[in-house]
């Protein structure tokens, strides 16, 4: 009776400990995120070594499917980070993801510029997006987003065959590659395609919003 109650008391320690690591991972509530998003942020300031360049249109039109320093680590959560670059390798965007345990779509995107930070708690029916410590808005299952009076002011058009434009304030401002993300595709490994010559500050923030989710998604692995 002793040696089982050895095992039987092992296994409740072991049991113990496996639920404290994977408890702060279920279901996480808005605490919870905003607590996770400072880890993160502070996180990035350690790991991310080189500054970024700052986007301007030319860095728009070059901005690459390439990444730096990837990494993905998979435990109870799912974990990646890296830095997309341009087709000259000059490092353009920062960012870190998690996905919690859920039984559906929980998960946080951080992601930075030289000048904006992006945020995005990802939901099964929403994506909250917010852009330097602001919310901007809600991300449908549709691919429209709303903002806080529930007028839509973006949306991507996903339907598309081989492209997916991106509309902001009813102007198609530019288009996003359906290509996997590949380290070694070289120059035909631009991200975006189209990219209007007048883009203005306002819709260039918008679109980077949206275009950083849709390459940090399509970049990690799926469940």
């Amino acid at each position: 009776m002793i040696p089982f109650a050895f095992i039987t008391l092992a296994l409740v320690a072991a049991g113990f400990i496996v639920l404290t690591r994977v408890l702060p991972h279920v279901q996480p509530g808005y605490n919870r995120i905003k607590a996770d998003l400072q880890l993160m942020q502070a996180d990035m300031n350690k790991w991310l070594k080189d500054e970024l360049v700052p986007i301007r249109r030319e860095e728009l039109e070059l901005f690459s499917l390439q990444q730096q320093n990837q990494s993905v680590k998979k435990s109870f959560t799912l974990r990646a980070k890296g830095v997309f670059t341009t087709i000259y390798h000059e490092p353009v965007l920062a960012y870190s993801y998690k996905r919690y345990v859920s039984s559906g779509t929980n998960a946080l995107l951080y992601a930075r510029t030289a000048t904006h930070e992006y945020a995005y708690w990802i939901r099964n029916k929403e994506i909250q997006v917010l852009v330097d410590n602001k919310l901007v808005g809600a991300l449908d299952n549709n691919g429209v987003l709303y903002n806080a009076r529930k007028k839509a002011i973006a949306r991507i058009k996903r339907d598309e065959m081989e492209l997916t434009p991106v509309i902001v304030h009813d102007r198609e401002v530019a288009s996003l590659s359906k290509t996997e993300v590949q380290s070694n595709a070289g120059l035909s490994a631009r991200a975006f395609q189209f990219v209007k010559s007048d883009i203005t500050p306002e819709e260039e923030k918008i679109f980077l919003a949206l275009a950083t989710l849709e390459l940090v998604q399509q970049s990690v692995p799926k469940k």
